[in-house]
């Protein structure tokens, strides 16, 4: 198995060297926009007219957006895929290649998000429901029982999350066998893709970081003018920043996932072959 330096390094140089995945990383500035829309919804001016249209932009904003993103996830997996192949990208076809499967990875995230989401519902209305009839022994063991089963099935999401992705795109898998796929690869090298989760969870934790830092404190930067020129450059080019970093992250995964997942042997009879695991 790679270290993890040598994919990170990798990851780095092929965006260093590669403008065409610069561009591609742009679009990732929608997904954190995306994620700031309802907090600049709630500072929205007070009219009633005023807010429900400004609500309305950002809804329309947010699902544009979310398609360009995974659009440009899906052509960064695909475009990544190609340069550790040696083979040379262009940016229309990358794009073309990422609209093929934004839907599949669409809907395999939203598939893996039920699936953890949905029990961790009921176990919370369980537990809140036992505090309010009093039964705070059962509330603190169902709470302690609860964490040890979620907090390894949100790990596991979160690795699956980033590598199904990568099964849709490199083999062209349905949903089922990606999500298949994925977890058989979690369950294989579970220790050594926890580190690089942990790895990249930290990296995207501090970008996250400086950018609630600086807007949640904009006022003490800035004064009372914080949405002036000063203001909004500086979180533009830390917009920019996140973005750099968010599509870093991917390519480092796909760097990672192209070391561990072996080319499937294509036979005639056979169709969509699942890989094997190194």
């Amino acid at each position: 198995m790679p270290s993890y330096s040598r994919v990170f390094k990798q990851a780095f140089t092929l965006l260093k060297v590669n403008k065409t995945l610069w561009m591609l990383s742009l679009f990732f500035i929608w997904a954190v926009l995306g994620n700031t829309g309802n907090y600049f919804a709630s500072n929205a001016p007070s009219a009633d007219k005023i807010n429900f249209w400004i609500s309305v932009a950002l809804f329309i904003v947010l699902i544009v957006g979310t398609v360009l993103y995974l659009q440009a996830k899906c052509g960064l997996i695909y475009a990544t895929k190609q340069l550790l192949d040696k083979k040379p990208i262009k940016f229309k076809e990358i794009f073309a290649e990422g609209s093929k499967y934004y839907v599949k990875v669409f809907s395999i995230s939203f598939y893996l998000s039920l699936i953890v989401l949905i029990p961790t519902l009921i176990i919370l209305f369980i537990i809140i429901h036992f505090f309010d009839l009093g039964l705070d022994t059962q509330g603190y063991f169902l709470t302690t029982l609860g964490l040890a089963v979620l907090i390894p099935s949100y790990v596991v999401y979160m690795i699956m999350y980033n590598l199904a992705p990568m099964f849709i795109v490199f083999y062209q898998f349905d949903i089922k066998k990606a999500a298949e796929a994925s977890f058989e690869l979690v369950k294989a090298l579970w220790i050594y893709l926890l580190g690089f989760l942990i790895y990249t969870g930290l990296l995207g934790g501090f970008m996250y970081y400086l950018l609630y830092l600086v807007w949640s404190q904009r006022v003490e930067f800035f004064g009372n003018l914080s949405y002036n020129l000063l203001g909004i450059g500086l979180y533009t080019v830390l917009l920019l920043f996140a973005a750099f970093v968010s599509s870093y992250m991917e390519v480092c995964w796909v760097v990672l996932f192209n070391e561990l997942v072996k080319p499937p042997k294509i036979e005639e009879e056979e169709t969509a072959p699942v890989p094997d695991i190194v």
